[in-house]
């Protein structure tokens, strides 16, 4: 059985054991890249796209997202049937727009009052 192991601190004096299989790794893995697709991916996917910039702290941050959400994941779609706006974005976006995003201060607040209704205005939602 191949895998990896890690130590994990349990508290401060105690430390646990987390081993885990090379097909757990893949899955975490695999989950983690699910929603990661970049805009050069969705480009040679033919996926129509939508790209738009929010000032950030005084910071551009453009983003790009598929057109239609129906172009999205299915978790993506599982988030926004259960009212998750703010985890069906963040799963759009994926990490490296999440980086950028957070690499020039954005908060929850930021993320909820500006950056999605100007990802709702690009989608041709409206604001908010």
């Amino acid at each position: 059985m191949k895998g990896i192991t890690t130590m994990a601190p349990k508290s401060i004096d105690k430390t646990e054991v987390v081993r885990k299989t090379d097909e757990q790794l893949a899955a975490e893995e695999a989950k983690m890249n699910a929603d990661a697709a970049s805009a050069a991916e969705r480009e040679a996917l033919e996926v129509e796209t939508v790209t738009f910039t929010v000032d950030i702290n005084g910071t551009d941050v453009e983003f790009t997202t598929p057109a239609d959400i129906l172009d999205c994941s299915d978790e993506v779609l599982e988030h926004f049937d259960n009212n998750k706006q703010y985890a069906a974005f963040m799963a759009i976006i994926g990490p490296e727009q999440k980086a950028k995003m957070r690499a020039a201060g954005s908060t929850g607040r930021i993320v909820m009052e500006k950056v999605i209704p100007a990802w709702n205005e690009a989608m041709g939602m409206g604001e908010g």
